[in-house]
C-alpha cells in the first residue's frame, strides 16, 4: 500500500505464517510491515496503519481496511458528496457504512457544530478510527453496528444521509426505512450497478425520486463503475 501521507505498508497475508519467523528485507526501505494470519493482523514495524490526507484532514486507516485504489477516487467523491448532501446548518445527519469517516466529514462541516453527524460502521476496527479521525468535531458521534438494525432501532428521523454500501448493496429493507426516515436528502455512493439500481427501484416506489445520478471510471479496462445517485423526496 502506498498511501498519500506517511510510509508505504507491506502486509503479508497467510493463515499460518509465524511472525516471529520473517525477515524484513532491507529493499523495503522504511515501509511498515505487518501479517495477517489466522489469528488477525500482527505488525512487526508500525502499529498496522496508513495514513491518507483529504484536504486538510488526515484520515488513518487499517493497514487491511478499506479504501479506494484509485488514488484520486477519495477526493473525488469527497467533493461530488459534499456538493449533493445539502446537510442543513444545525441539522442532522447519518454516515450509512461510514468506514473510517471520511463522509461523516464533509457532513459535520455542513451542519456545523449545532449540528449532529453519526457514523455507522459494521466494522469495529474501522469504527474506532472513525472516532479517532473525528474526534475533534464534537457534532459527530460514531456507532458499531449492523446499518440496517441500527436505522431500524431509531425512533425519529434526520434531514440527510449519505451511504457508501459494499457491492451487495443496501437492500430493499434498509431503503424502506429511509424511505419513511429522511427529511430531505439521500446521496448513495454506489460500486455495483445492478444492486444501485434494485435500492433504488425500491426507494422510488416510496415518494422518493432520483434527481441526478453520475457514473465515475474509478477502475480502468475493467467492467467497474462508481456512481452517486442523489435522492429527495417527490413533489406531492
Amino acid at each position: 500500500v502506498a498511501p498519500s501521507a506517511g510510509p508505504a505498508s507491506v502486509v503479508l497475508i497467510g493463515r499460518d505464517l509465524d511472525p516471529e519467523a520473517i525477515e524484513i528485507p532491507e529493499s523495503w526501505g522504511d515501509a511498515d510491515v505487518a501479517v495477517r494470519t489466522g489469528r488477525g493482523l500482527v505488525p512487526l514495524r508500525g502499529d498496522g496503519t496508513v495514513h491518507e490526507r483529504l484536504g486538510e484532514r488526515m484520515f488513518t486507516v487499517s493497514a487491511t481496511g478499506f479504501w479506494q485504489s484509485h488514488r484520486r477516487a477519495a477526493e473525488l467523491l469527497t467533493e461530488v458528496v459534499d456538493s449533493a448532501l445539502h446537510a442543513p446548518r444545525g441539522g442532522s445527519a447519518w454516515d450509512l457504512y461510514g468506514g473510517v469517516g471520511v463522509f461523516a466529514a464533509v457532513a459535520a462541516e455542513q451542519v456545523g457544530t449545532g449540528g449532529s453527524v453519526v457514523s455507522v460502521e459494521g466494522n469495529r476496527r474501522a469504527s474506532q478510527l472513525a472516532a479517532q479521525n473525528l474526534e475533534d468535531l464534537p457534532q459527530v458521534s460514531t456507532a458499531t453496528a449492523d446499518v440496517t438494525d441500527w436505522v431500524r432501532a431509531r425512533r425519529g428521523g434526520v434531514d440527510a444521509v449519505v451511504l457508501d454500501p459494499p457491492r451487495a448493496g443496501a437492500g430493499v429493507e434498509l431503503m424502506g426505512l429511509l424511505a419513511g426516515a429522511v427529511r430531505q436528502r439521500i446521496v448513495y455512493v454506489s460500486c455495483e450497478p445492478a444492486t444501485l439500481a434494485r435500492d433504488l427501484a425500491a426507494i422510488e416506489g416510496k415518494g422518493w425520486q432520483v434527481k441526478d445520478l453520475r457514473a465515475f471510471d474509478l477502475f480502468p479496462h475493467t467492467h467497474h463503475i462508481e456512481s452517486v445517485a442523489v435522492l429527495e423526496r417527490s413533489a406531492g
